[in-house]
């Protein structure tokens, strides 16, 4: 019988008793190289507004073992690896825009030249999620992180709204561990 049948109450007024959820909006970003690029200065955790984590896609391969379909999981892939999108929102110093133009000079010289592999790794993406207790629950890493763009800028004088940038990391894994 049903635990909440048991003590005289329906199922779900049991279920609501004991469920518990995660919230969205509970998350702390950490980025390694956020000082060197910006200069001591700019990220600042209250930048951060939005995370977008990718998750890895499995899709069904089947391989014919006489007359019988055997069919299992591989992971996609492709050229792309994975990335990870960050939403700033920018003060009134603008400091998330010299971060940006500070990560594009991780990719592209001054004089113009692209910059070797090695020189564009910057280091790690730590992203901390945290229950309602404000206790982490788990963290995902991109390690070896480097930068592949930001949004355009979208100016005009018809709204009030503050200036936010998406700018998109890639890196070759996300590493992901329970706390």
């Amino acid at each position: 019988m049903a635990k909440g049948l048991e003590t005289g109450k329906s199922t779900i007024a049991s279920y609501y008793e004991h469920k518990t959820q995660l919230p969205s909006w509970n998350f702390d970003v950490s980025l390694s190289f956020a000082k060197q690029i910006a200069g001591g200065k700019g990220f600042q955790q209250f930048h951060v507004v939005d995370v977008s984590i990718p998750q890895y896609k499995m899709k069904p391969v089947t391989t014919m073992f006489g007359p019988i379909p055997y069919t299992f999981p591989t992971m996609e892939t492709d050229s792309s690896g994975r990335e990870v999108k960050i939403t700033f929102e920018d003060d009134d110093r603008g400091r998330i825009l010299r971060f940006i133009a500070g990560l594009q000079k991780t990719v592209i010289s001054t004089g113009g030249y692209h910059k070797t592999p090695n020189q564009t790794r910057l280091g790690n993406i730590d992203i901390t999620i945290r229950n309602n207790k404000n206790i982490p629950v788990a963290m995902y890493r991109a390690p070896n992180a480097f930068y592949l763009a930001a949004d355009d800028i979208s100016l005009n004088y018809s709204e009030s709204a503050v200036l936010k940038y998406s700018v998109t990391f890639g890196c070759d894994m996300i590493q992901y561990s329970p706390m």
